[in-house]
């Protein structure tokens, strides 16, 4: 019998979840560093979260979190795919849960997002295809002309618009407040770094560490420098610094729809191990 668990803290789920998606620790990163995320810095988080897994008969089927106002994320890969994704969206819908959109594995993500529109009567669109990768050895050799370096205190006030753009860029949406406070938390955790020549020219950041991994996010150079190496020098030497230090892997989404980004992971020898795709409510 299909059961829908709740779970009143990030401690309580991974608790419950985090044996099973450890089994495929790089593929489930997103929700396990999320929640990692929750137990560190609950209050850099808006209240409550939702926090479900589905399991038949103790086994976990299909696993579930939304920090609001970001879309659910899900995991898993349910044999009776209708059958769990109609569960889930009756327990969300009940609880009154306000989902915008749904995060996942392609067809588990339409899946849940077609039963929750049929529910609230809604319809919805595809709003973003990511094509996820692993990388387990850095094949770009260290370019010349540039460093690496952590962003400072002082690169701020360059890195808060920076922020905001690639979250526009990436999502087609983006809140500036929301932007300027993320920027600042992880600059003060001494994750975001910058590829300098001379001056700051591009930026990603270390984010949402697991037991074996970590995923590089808020890769951005501005337009007009460009088509110049920036960003792949920048991943590059990030994840080569990151293996370095101990982490087994790295892991990055790139959007389908942007063939450069794409080219640009692979030649640095970052690997696909899945799609994704994103729903949204119109």
């Amino acid at each position: 019998m299909l059961q829908v668990r709740t779970h009143n803290t990030a401690q309580e789920f991974l608790q419950a979840a985090q044996a099973d998606l450890e089994a495929r620790e790089a593929a489930n990163g997103l929700i396990l560093g999320v929640c990692g995320q929750l137990v560190e810095h609950p209050e850099r988080f808006q209240m409550p979260v939702c926090l479900k897994t589905l399991e038949e008969n103790g086994t976990l089927l299909l696993a579930a979190t939304m920090t609001p106002p970001h879309s659910l994320l899900l995991t898993g890969n349910p044999g009776r795919m209708e059958e769990c994704a109609a569960e889930l969206a009756a327990v969300l819908i009940r609880e009154g849960w306000k989902v915008p959109g749904v995060f996942g594995p392609v067809e588990l993500a339409r899946t849940v997002m077609e039963q929750l529109a049929a529910s609230v009567k809604k319809p919805f669109r595809l709003h973003q295809n990511l094509r996820m990768y692993e990388l387990t050895r850095v094949e770009f050799p260290a370019p010349d002309g540039g460093r690496l370096r952590k962003a400072e205190q002082a690169d701020l006030e360059r890195l808060t618009p920076w922020w905001y753009a690639a979250r526009l860029e990436m999502m087609g949406r983006a809140d500036p407040e929301e932007c300027k406070k993320s920027a600042a938390y992880k600059l003060a955790d001494g994750d975001v770094f910058i590829w300098d020549t001379g001056e700051p020219v591009s930026m990603a950041s270390k984010t949402r560490p697991t037991k074996r991994g970590i995923s590089i996010g808020m890769v951005y150079t501005p337009p007009e420098l460009r088509r110049r190496g920036f960003a792949t020098a920048c991943v590059g030497e990030l994840s080569r610094m990151l293996l370095r230090d101990g982490r087994a892997y790295c892991t990055l989404y790139a959007d389908l729809a942007n063939p450069i980004s794409n080219s640009i992971y692979r030649k640095i020898g970052y690997r696909p191990i899945g799609d994704y795709e994103e729903y949204v409510f119109e």
